[in-house]
């Protein structure tokens, strides 16, 4: 009887584990931390305002992907990060272009027709990488 009874209670814990599924929402972090922008090594940690952008959105986990790329203006030590990230409009995406200041220099919603001004801002950046993304799974 001991026996059948430790039996049950093995059987009871292995399917109680196997049945406890992780439900929470799972996220993919990259982070290249081997690239330089401003003057600076590491702009992911050396850059305050971009150090700290990163921080609240792995803190906050909100349900949305998130990229950051660097650009570079051609023939010039001018760096731009540009963040895209879905838009309020389902399908659809926003993108924003922060010089190393952290000032918002562009930007552009995917649901607008490209326009001469946006064509006109890219003509001469050049991307360099992608520096950070998360990205729900």
């Amino acid at each position: 009887m001991k026996k059948k009874m430790i039996l049950f209670t093995v059987i009871a814990l292995l399917v109680g584990v196997v049945g406890c599924e992780d439900k929470t929402t799972q996220y993919e972090i990259y982070e290249n931390h081997d690239i330089s922008a401003c003057g600076i090594e590491d702009p992911l940690r050396n850059i305050e305002w971009l150090s700290e952008y990163c921080r609240k959105i792995k803190e906050q986990k909100k349900d949305l992907n998130i990229n950051i790329y660097l650009l570079k203006v051609i023939n010039k030590e001018e760096y731009i990060f540009q963040t895209v990230y879905p838009s309020q409009i389902e399908h659809y995406f926003s993108m924003s272009y922060r010089n190393c200041l952290g000032d918002i220099v562009f930007h552009w919603e995917s649901i607008n027709p490209p326009n001469p001004q946006y064509e006109d801002f890219m003509e001469d950046k050049e991307y360099l990488g992608r520096l950070f993304s998360m990205v729900k799974h």
